[in-house]
């Protein structure tokens, strides 16, 4: 019995010194699985800021893109403009030479009504294009569009 008595005894010394070990370890185990959580937490929200940063840089690369592309449109446009420009300074050019080319009053009168028949003839056909291509109010269409308020269908 005695025998069993400090068979007991030595279970019990030799648990109650584990007990402090196992929960130092414990201890250290749970601090260890705290920094664990805190680093993944910080990892999950670094992640989270650059998809953020990632969402907007996209978003302003689409509207960069926007911008690119009206640009493009304005210079198609514009060289449009400048060669519908140079078109008609040269037919200026040459209504002019005609015009100094003809010597009395009533065939110089002659000469520009006749001008003027064929630029009222040129602008119904164009008008009548334009209507088919792009509706009956294309004209009420484009000036929304030059102000900026886009009416397309």
């Amino acid at each position: 019995m005695q025998e069993q008595f400090t068979a007991q005894s030595q279970i019990r010394d030799i648990e109650e010194q584990k007990i402090p070990v196992i929960q130092l370890r414990l201890s250290k185990t749970q601090d260890d699985i705290a920094f664990l959580e805190r680093q993944i937490e910080t990892g999950t929200r670094g992640r989270a800021a650059a998809k953020r940063r990632q969402d907007e840089l996209k978003g302003e690369k689409e509207e960069l893109d926007k911008v690119i592309s009206m640009a493009r449109e304005g210079l198609r446009a514009a060289e449009a403009s400048r060669v519908a420009a140079m078109e008609i300074a040269a037919e200026i050019r040459n209504d002019i030479k005609e015009l100094h080319g003809i010597s009395g009053r009533a065939e110089k009168d002659q000469w520009i009504q006749g001008r003027l028949q064929k630029h009222a003839d040129e602008e119904k056909l164009l008008r009548a294009q334009a209507e088919s291509l792009f509706g009956s109010n294309w004209e009420e269409r484009f000036a929304a569009q030059s102000d900026g308020r886009e009416q397309w269908d």
